[in-house]
């Protein structure tokens, strides 16, 4: 009976073995592609941190330099002395950090070509888009409803559309990390200006974003004053040239600024 109940427990079974080391292997490797994928998903959300942080500051420098003061315009402002290019680059360092509109640290992330251009891999630039402003100066009441027979021109509508561009390590699946980070297009730069989504193609190592800058980030509440309705519209009050000079051909070359 010992005999019978020693060989009963002499070890276990090569097979047994295996079947333990297949277990516990599969179990760790579950278990790093699941750490993996959690890193993997906090990298994207960093990112998409860092653009929200970048826009909410845009919206403070667009505010403070779209008008300017009565003696100098802003530097967004198309009167201003030295006329702003149609791509404006900012300088997330200098015009915003330095400046005090970004106070969010951007977090460095592995995505991201923190080596190439821009601030951290970030570039932020306002693209200017100007179209002129039309008011009816004849009607033909016979129709429902009225219709327009005659217009005259009081300037031009200018409207920036704020832009961050992120530049990616891995270019060769940008369209991936396009879908992943919710961005506009992809795009490529040129120096310190990323071509922006309407004119770009479909490939690039930057993924971008475009947004109004009086709506930066529609989940983020602001202080800034001028992103209330209220307020934009007591600054076209005091901004639009009366409506004689409008249609006498008096006011040629007003501009109608900061989203108004």
């Amino acid at each position: 009976m010992a005999i019978s109940m020693r060989k009963q427990h002499e070890g276990v079974s090569l097979l047994e073995v295996i079947l333990v080391l297949a277990v516990g292997g599969s179990i760790l490797y579950f278990s790093i592609q699941q750490y993996l994928s959690y890193r993997y998903d906090a990298d994207v959300a960093q990112i998409q941190a860092n653009v929200n942080a970048i826009f909410q500051a845009m919206t403070g420098f667009y505010r403070a330099n779209c008008y300017g003061t009565t003696n100098a315009p802003g530097v967004l402002n198309p009167n201003n002395s030295n006329p702003p290019n149609s791509n404006f680059h900012i300088d997330i360092t200098n015009d915003l950090i330095g400046n005090g509109y970004l106070t969010t640290t951007l977090i460095p992330d592995p995505l991201v070509n923190a080596t190439g251009s821009g601030t951290q891999g970030y570039i932020a630039q306002f693209n200017q888009s100007t179209a002129p402003r039309q008011i009816c100066t004849a009607l033909n009441t016979t129709t429902i409803p009225s219709t327009c027979t005659a217009s005259v021109s009081i300037g031009n509508i200018v409207v920036w559309n704020a832009q961050v561009a992120v530049q990616l390590k891995d270019t060769a699946h940008t369209n991936t990390y396009l879908n992943l980070l919710t961005g506009d297009c992809l795009s490529s730069a040129s120096g310190n200006i990323v071509t922006p989504c309407s004119a770009s193609s479909t490939k690039g190592n930057y993924v971008v974003w475009q947004r109004f800058p009086s709506n930066a980030n529609p989940q983020a509440q602001s202080d800034y004053w001028a992103t209330i309705p209220t307020v934009s519209q007591f600054t076209q009050m005091y901004t639009t040239s009366s409506i004689q000079n409008l249609t006498n051909g008096t006011t040629t070359n007003q501009y109608f600024l900061c989203g108004n």
